[in-house]
């Protein structure tokens, strides 16, 4: 492949400065209400030694038939690849009517600094303001579509099978990565970490939680504590693909993502602990806010997956699901500056 077939269409974008222009004449019939890259017969790779996303043309006639409210650079033509050193990273945001803070995780996706990213958005059906932040973004996303799903872990579960990267991870909308260099640094094989991710099967590591008018970090804890929970959150964790798709998510279960991960500790899987910040996301999600429920379900996979000293993990959750009630009481009755203080204390 000779350099000057690259052009660029925009160098603010990871997702849109190294592509090869489709000579393919068979094109599928796209639906009028469809757009993005793979429409203007564009696929991805990646080209060796040049630190940008890669884009080359798709020689595969058999193109699905898009559904109307869907878009992004696939439909244009476009697909990605992995190469040595250099693997794909599948970004995944479930989202429903929630514009404002899709757009803020869509602008955190597309400003990092890493090579090779790919970006798919799933949305359950949104009313028109979060269609139109999709619709402003379509040249730079690698898919979306919009459509009635069954929850969040269904949404999940769709992006799984779509991802084409070698490993895939999770943003909700208004998360974030710590900052744009943030992918670069977890694939970073001059780091003293890299002969580790070859082997590594799960990459997690530190999050900044954000509460209303202030945040504070939270360090990962090591894997051997996660019979105790979550030893981060799944903003944290980059997965590998192919194993994943063997433990999709159980979409009828909160805290869903806590069986995958206990799952493949039990079974002696490779996790790899960075020592550095990796998200930071919003405090009152799902889990957060249905926290009885969220420990029942670990306690549920912890028993049923076994850990040594199952009594010591009675004992534990027991204690953690007594404490809940009286911690919402404290809540409500201490004063908010207080409760603020106590929160930023915390370490873990």
């Amino acid at each position: 492949m000779d350099r000057n077939d690259i052009i660029c269409l925009n160098t603010q974008y990871s997702t849109t400065r190294n592509l090869i222009k489709s000579t393919d004449a068979n094109q599928p019939n796209w639906p009028s209400t469809s757009g993005g890259l793979r429409k203007q017969g564009y696929t991805k790779t990646n080209l060796p030694n040049l630190p940008l996303v890669t884009v080359v043309t798709s020689t595969d006639a058999n193109q699905p038939n898009w559904p109307s409210t869907s878009g992004g650079l696939r439909k244009q033509g476009y697909t990605k690849t992995n190469l040595p050193n250099l693997p794909l990273v599948t970004v995944v945001t479930v989202v429903r009517n929630d514009a404002e803070n899709l757009a803020t995780t869509i602008a955190n996706i597309l400003n990092q600094t890493y090579a090779n990213v790919e970006y798919l958005i799933i949305d359950g059906a949104s009313e028109a303001p979060t269609l139109s932040v999709l619709q402003t973004y379509d040249a730079m996303l690698d898919y979306w579509i919009s459509e009635p799903d069954k929850g969040i872990y269904d949404a999940m579960n769709k992006g799984l099978r779509l991802a084409r990267g070698e490993w895939i991870q999770f943003m909700n909308a208004g998360d974030q990565f710590w900052n744009n260099e943030t992918i670069a640094q977890v694939f970073n094989f001059q780091a003293s970490w890299a002969n580790n991710l070859d082997h590594a099967d799960f990459i997690y590591g530190d999050c900044m939680i954000a509460y209303e008018g202030f945040s504070r970090h939270k360090k990962a804890l090591p894997i051997q504590k996660i019979w105790k929970g979550m030893v981060s959150p799944h903003q944290t964790f980059f997965v590998r693909t192919s194993l994943h798709r063997q433990y999709p998510f159980q979409s009828k279960t909160i805290g869903a993502e806590f069986s995958l991960f206990y799952q493949g500790y039990v079974e002696k899987k490779c996790f790899l602990q960075l020592p550095f910040t990796i998200a930071r996301y919003r405090a009152g999600g799902v889990s957060d806010i249905r926290r009885t429920i969220v420990l029942r379900e670990f306690w549920r996979v912890v028993k049923l997956y076994g850990v040594h000293h199952a009594w010591l993990a009675d004992l534990y959750y027991a204690f953690l699901l007594l404490m809940c009630p009286i911690r919402q009481w404290l809540k409500q009755c201490l004063p908010k500056s207080f409760v603020q203080w106590l929160i930023q204390q915390k370490k873990h």
